[in-house]
């Protein structure tokens, strides 16, 4: 959703060097407890827009607050995404 509101922020960001990928399309604080076709729409969607908006599909995906589900490793293969998470949270 922010992605399509700064469509051309997120190009100026691209342009200048930087990567510009995957955190799903709306950011939903749920994300991890959601079911396999909600996730894959999340990200999925999420794809199209970036690919879009930069000409590239995205490399990477990193899930709102790192938080993972057994379901997200098939959409992540089937999307070509690699994951970026962490082994520690500070819940700060």
């Amino acid at each position: 959703v922010n992605a399509q509101r700064h469509a051309g922020l997120v190009g100026e960001i691209y342009a200048r060097g930087h990567g510009v990928e995957n955190h799903t399309y709306s950011h939903p604080n749920s994300f991890s407890m959601m079911g396999p076709a909600a996730m894959r729409a999340e990200v999925h969607r999420n794809q199209a827009v970036l690919a879009d908006l930069t000409g590239r599909q995205p490399a990477w995906f990193r899930p709102p607050a790192g938080i993972q589900n057994p379901w997200l490793a098939d959409i992540l293969l089937d999307e070509r995404l690699g994951l970026v998470a962490w082994t520690r949270r500070g819940f700060d």
